[in-house]
C-alpha cells in the first residue's frame, strides 16, 4: 500500500514541469508557428494544412519542433506520475489494495500522449507528406484530452469518495455514542 509521503512526488513532478515549460522550446514554436496552436493544442485539419505549416516553418522550423516533441516526453511522464499516484493512493484506501490497479487508467492519456508524439514525430520527418501520420496524430490529439479529462473527473471522485468516507468514520461514532446514552 502506498505511504502518504510517495505523494511529495506529485509537487516535485509539477516543479518539473514547470522547468520543462519555462527551459524548452515551448515559446520558440509557439513565435515559430506565428499565433497558430501548436499540433498537439489543434491538429491539422487536413493534409494540406500541416503540409501548409510545416513547409512554412521550414526544415530549421521542424527540427526545433522536433526538439519540442523531444521535451513534451519529458512533460508527459511527469503528467502521468502524478496522476497515477493520485489515483492509486486514493483508490487503494477507499477499495482496498487490489483496487490499486484502477490507477493504470492514470497511463491511457500519457500512452496517447506518446503515440500522438510518435505521429507528429514521422509527420515532421516527413514534411507533412505522410497522410498516415497526420491521420494518426489528428485523432490521438481529441482522443488524449477526452482522456485527460476522464481521469481527472475519476479522480476527484475517488478522492471524493475517500474524503465522504473519512467524514462518516468522524462523525459516525460521535452519533453513535449520543444516542447510546440518550
Amino acid at each position: 500500500m502506498m505511504k502518504p509521503r510517495h505523494l511529495l512526488a506529485v509537487p516535485c513532478c509539477m516543479l518539473i514541469n514547470a522547468a520543462i515549460v519555462t527551459l524548452g522550446p515551448y515559446s520558440r514554436v509557439n513565435a515559430l508557428l506565428d499565433g497558430r496552436a501548436p499540433f498537439e493544442e489543434s491538429p491539422a485539419s487536413s493534409p494540406d494544412e500541416a503540409r501548409e505549416v510545416l513547409s512554412s516553418i521550414g526544415s530549421a522550423g521542424r527540427a526545433l519542433y522536433m526538439q519540442y516533441q523531444a521535451w513534451d516526453v519529458l512533460f508527459i511522464l511527469s503528467t502521468a506520475i502524478p496522476l497515477y499516484l493520485l489515483l492509486r493512493f486514493a483508490s487503494e484506501r477507499l477499495f482496498g489494495r487490489p483496487a490499486g490497479i484502477i490507477a493504470l487508467a492514470a497511463t491511457v492519456p500519457a500512452v496517447l500522449d506518446l503515440a500522438e508524439n510518435i505521429a507528429l514525430w514521422r509527420l515532421l520527418a516527413s514534411g507533412g507528406e505522410s497522410r498516415f501520420w497526420w491521420q494518426l496524430s489528428s485523432a490521438a490529439t481529441p482522443t488524449k484530452l477526452v482522456a485527460f479529462a476522464a481521469i481527472a473527473l475519476v479522480i476527484v471522485v475517488v478522492w471524493l469518495g475517500l474524503g465522504i468516507r473519512a467524514i462518516g468514520r468522524r462523525t459516525l461514532p460521535a452519533a453513535t455514542a449520543s444516542t447510546a446514552a440518550a
